[in-house]
Order: structure tokens, then C-alpha cells, then sequence
């Protein structure tokens, strides 16, 4: 697929732009048939919401379907260029940098990333568009405890203060949860730790007040999740202290990695490949999440 250089954008952000703009101004060699490109279907629907989560990103290719001169063939050249614009959004710099690094000293080393001071308020800029990237990117995920889009309300309210306001946060995570049947060519490598499973079902700690059928309720949850989600996606368990791996996520070029309570975000490719390498290494001999459960 060839594209060409984009366009200077001014304050508009790509995810504004309307599909048939961005096939008009980004990719006009992408060969599409002229007949699809013209449809005002494509000037009425915004990348953005397009990317939004997996289900809308499949509806968007149901409705192309029902498009003239849109057959396979042309869905696949626009998974390519929404995979392309998914990185290119995810890369994209915030409008205005977290206060967190607003106030920090002015003689620090330069970084070229993000901090979030905690992960629900980085939900769009953090965890929706890895969601957004897992649809095209092979990616390693390794959760502090179950993945957060399986997490039960009990515990994840078992993990966090009782003041945090968990009422948005908890929609955002069931439509994730409605979407995992549509993730069915992902591709990658999610690590859970066994202590934190242990502490979990065993219910020490934190997870003292939960009741056997709350557990249960997790433990449900975790199934649905390795019946639903892709076969390309290995689930593992094992002692990550151990094994030296940290709480995180690598899409790409992109690594999130989990540290005092936020988020820290940075591209770097080299380090990208060392950490997804350590993990799959880490993971040759560690069980399946499928044991874990069954041996409970």
C-alpha cells in the first residue's frame, strides 16, 4: 500500500478527520476502487470512531461491505490503512502534557513519553488505544493481577481505595468485554503472576473480604476470556518477580509500563524488542492460564 507524507494538519487531529478525508489527503495511491472512495457514507463516519473500540471497528466494515465495489479485497487494503492510522494516533503527541510532568524539575533528563499519575484517568490515551493497536499489532501483556478487561467489579474494587470512583470506568471495561468474540486474529502474549493469582483465589491481602462465589465470578470471567479471545494469543502464568518481568504492556514500537500506582508511556524499538523477547523467554516453560484454572 502506498502512502504519502501527510499533510500538515494544523489542530486537527487525525481521529477529526473523516475516513473519506483521510483516503482523499493520506492515502490517495491506496487502491481503492474509485467507486467505493466516492460513497458519502466514508464523509459521514470520523476515524476516531471508526477506531473507537473492536465492535466499531467491525461495524465499519460490515457497512463497507454493503457498499458498492467494496469486496474483500477492499476491506483488507483498509484494515492495512486503519492499522497504519491506529500507530499513527496512538503516537500522537497529548494536546497538553499530565500535570505530573508540568511540575517537575526543569533540569531533568530529556524523555520522550508520557506519565499518567493513574490508570483510570489514562483509559483513552492508555489502555482504549492498546486495546485499538491489539487489533493490528502483535503485542506482550502482562497485567498486575487478572487483565484489567476481565476484572470483576469486586475485585477491582478489592484493589483500590474505597473513595476512587469506579462508575465510568466500569462501562468502558464490560463494552471491552462485549468485544472480545471480535478479536479473532490477534496475535501476542498475555503474562499473569502467580503470586497475585495465588493471593487472589486463596484470598489474602487484599482480597480478604471477597466471598467463595465472588471469586467464582472471577474465575468465570478468566474462562470466557481464553474461550472467546483468539488462538494466536498465548495465556501464561508464572512468578514474574522471579522471572524478572514488570507489570506492562508492548505493542509495536510502544511500551506502557506500570510503575507507582500511573503509567509510563515511551516509543522506543530497540527496547521494545529486548522486553518482548525477556517475556517470551521468561514464559518457555511457564504453565497455561487453562492449568492454573483447572489445579484451583
Amino acid at each position: 500500500m502506498q502512502v504519502v507524507t501527510q499533510k500538515a494538519q494544523g489542530q486537527i487531529p487525525l481521529q477529526d478527520y473523516t475516513v473519506a478525508r483521510v483516503l482523499r489527503e493520506i492515502y490517495p495511491n491506496a487502491k481503492l476502487r474509485a467507486g467505493f472512495r466516492t460513497q458519502p457514507y466514508l464523509d459521514s463516519v470520523k476515524i476516531g470512531d471508526v477506531l473507537a473500540t473492536g465492535l466499531s471497528i467491525e461495524k465499519f466494515f460490515s457497512d463497507c461491505r454493503s457498499l458498492p465495489s467494496c469486496g474483500e479485497v477492499q476491506i483488507k487494503r483498509l484494515r492495512g490503512i486503519l492499522e497504519d492510522l491506529a500507530t499513527r494516533i496512538a503516537t500522537q503527541p497529548s494536546p497538553e502534557k499530565p500535570q505530573a510532568l508540568k511540575d517537575g524539575p526543569t533540569d531533568a533528563l530529556p524523555f520522550n513519553g508520557q506519565i499518567y499519575p493513574d490508570f483510570i484517568s489514562a483509559w483513552e490515551r492508555v489502555y482504549q488505544r492498546m486495546w485499538r493497536l491489539a487489533h493490528f499489532e502483535k503485542f506482550v501483556y502482562l497485567p498486575s493481577s487478572v487483565p484489567e478487561f476481565v476484572k470483576s467489579p469486586t475485585v477491582l474494587r478489592a484493589e483500590l481505595t474505597p473513595e476512587t470512583d469506579l462508575s465510568g470506568y466500569m462501562d468502558s471495561l464490560s463494552g471491552l468485554r462485549s468485544a472480545l468474540r471480535l478479536f479473532t486474529s490477534a496475535s501476542g502474549l498475555v503474562v499473569l503472576d502467580k503470586s497475585r493469582l495465588d493471593m487472589l483465589f486463596e484470598r489474602r491481602g487484599v482480597y480478604a473480604g471477597l466471598s467463595p462465589q465472588e471469586l467464582d465470578e472471577q474465575r468465570v470471567l478468566l474462562v470466557h476470556m481464553i474461550d472467546s479471545l483468539s488462538s494466536g494469543i498465548a495465556f501464561k502464568v508464572l512468578n514474574t518477580e522471579a522471572a524478572h518481568l514488570s507489570s506492562g504492556c508492548i505493542m509495536g514500537e510502544l511500551i506502557t509500563l506500570s510503575t507507582m500506582g500511573g503509567y509510563l508511556v515511551t516509543r522506543d524499538p530497540t527496547l521494545a524488542t529486548l522486553l518482548e523477547k525477556r517475556a517470551y523467554a521468561a514464559t518457555q516453560s511457564a504453565m497455561s492460564l487453562s492449568d492454573y484454572l483447572h489445579n484451583l
